[in-house]
């Protein structure tokens, strides 16, 4: 995404050379091009630094059976509603990133995950 996201914004760079920007936004790992594109750090860099983050998160995902995943069409209360209702289960759920209406990701242990997910989908998920 990162790698895909700066060659284009290279090619754009071709065709207006004169092209400037303020400022630049992005999510999750669009913020490492946005960064990138405005001057934080060099294109290698930015590629690098994605690199190692994807290192961090394997790493951690080998101690601890750990996941993701995505609950889409619920509002943000209706998540956390039901990550706390795993979680007096003693289910470790928890909401970890809202993406944008409708769409947030949960975390967790894959098996609590794996418990829940026809719990998000009988609320209307």
């Amino acid at each position: 995404i990162v790698l895909n996201s700066l060659m284009a914004y290279s090619v754009l760079l071709e065709k207006k050379p004169d092209l400037s920007s303020k400022f630049a936004l992005g999510h999750s790992l669009g913020e490492f091009s946005a960064l990138a594109v405005n001057g934080a750090f060099d294109f290698l860099e930015a590629l690098s630094l994605v690199n190692k983050r994807g290192l961090f998160m394997q790493e951690d995902c080998v101690k601890v059976e750990a996941g993701m995943m995505v609950v889409l069409g619920l509002d943000d209360e209706k998540v956390e509603e039901l990550c706390q209702k795993a979680q007096k289960e003693n289910k470790q759920i928890f909401a970890a990133n809202y993406n944008c209406d409708g769409q947030i990701v949960v975390a967790g242990l894959k098996p609590d995950l794996a418990s829940y997910e026809s719990v998000f989908k009988e609320a209307g998920a």
